[in-house]
């Protein structure tokens, strides 16, 4: 009788949950079979089709999601086992699980090293950490650069959008609050949009592009957004923090990858006292009516 009081519980909470209260959040429950998880790391490829090419030419990409600590037991698995989506012509893997470790084995001989968003060196066969981005090869041997098939950047440089939330830069403006500062040449920051009346900068007609003018040599960027509690940013190879005041701008040299997401939430009980008693609902229905912090 009890099992199926729970069973009814967990049917209503649900129903409350899902359709009438926090339509953008993630919900997961816990019954006695454990605990779900609404969280997931994204990994674009820079450098073309994961397949033999590629491998023979850069390396092997492993990840794992339950390696801790240089823990011998940790089951790893090739990205190639993940379904590849599109991210622009570009693959993209999601991997679920939280605490996603990579685990890069560089080809024999090839001169390539890898970068991740982090900025970590990435070591031939040492597991890094990864919270999700993009990773490209680069030449190191003399005279090499950038390669994968990438179309030559503009002189001025480029800002390359993504992220789940991004539609276009006047909506993030008007909905997320966004704004660029933007320092041409060290004559001082000023915003994308004067930028762009000034003829210094475009977008290209995907609208995830912005190009700056070749007369631009050298750009400085930071970004501030106005609704942090709904939308997060983050500039590739920089950690949290940096891009985010004129103290703290990034140096733009080719192609910087801008990443602006919706913050998701969340929500887990139990039908104990793992998560202490506001995390308990033994009978009833629960209504989440405020969101602290």
């Amino acid at each position: 009788m009890r099992k199926a009081w729970k069973k009814a519980v967990s049917v209503l909470l649900t129903l409350v949950l899902i359709f009438g209260v926090l339509p953008g959040m993630n919900v997961s429950a816990e019954d006695e079979g454990g605990q779900g998880s609404g969280n997931s790391v994204e990994i674009t490829l820079d450098n073309g089709t994961y397949d033999d090419t590629y491998k023979n030419k850069y390396g092997t990409i492993q990840y794992s999601t339950n390696y801790r600590d240089n823990s011998t037991s940790a089951e790893w698995k090739e990205i190639s086992e993940l379904t590849a989506s599109d991210n622009q012509g570009k693959s993209k893997y999601t991997i679920q699980g939280e605490n996603v470790y990579i685990k890069i084995t560089y080809a024999q001989g090839s001169t390539y090293k890898a970068a991740i968003p982090n900025g970590v060196e990435v070591k031939d066969g040492v597991p890094i950490e990864i919270t999700g981005g993009h990773i490209e090869f680069t030449d190191t041997s003399a005279g090499g650069g950038s390669q994968g098939g990438n179309p030559p950047q503009p002189t001025g440089g480029s800002l390359q959008f993504e992220g789940n939330a991004w539609s276009s830069y006047q909506n993030m403006k008007l909905y997320a609050g966004l704004e660029l500062y933007v320092n041409p040449d060290n004559t001082g920051f000023v915003t994308l949009t004067d930028l762009l009346n000034q003829n210094k900068a475009t977008f290209d007609e995907s609208g995830m592009v912005c190009l700056l003018d070749e007369s631009v040599t050298s750009v400085s960027i930071y970004a501030q957004l106005e609704k942090k509690d709904e939308y997060k940013i983050q500039f590739h190879g920089a950690t949290q923090a940096v891009g985010t005041s004129e103290d703290t701008a990034i140096t733009v040299n080719g192609t910087q990858h801008i990443q602006i997401d919706r913050k998701c939430l969340t929500v887990t009980w139990a039908y104990d006292d793992t998560y202490g008693e506001d995390g308990r609902i033994e009978h009833g229905t629960a209504e989440i009516i405020k969101i602290n912090g």
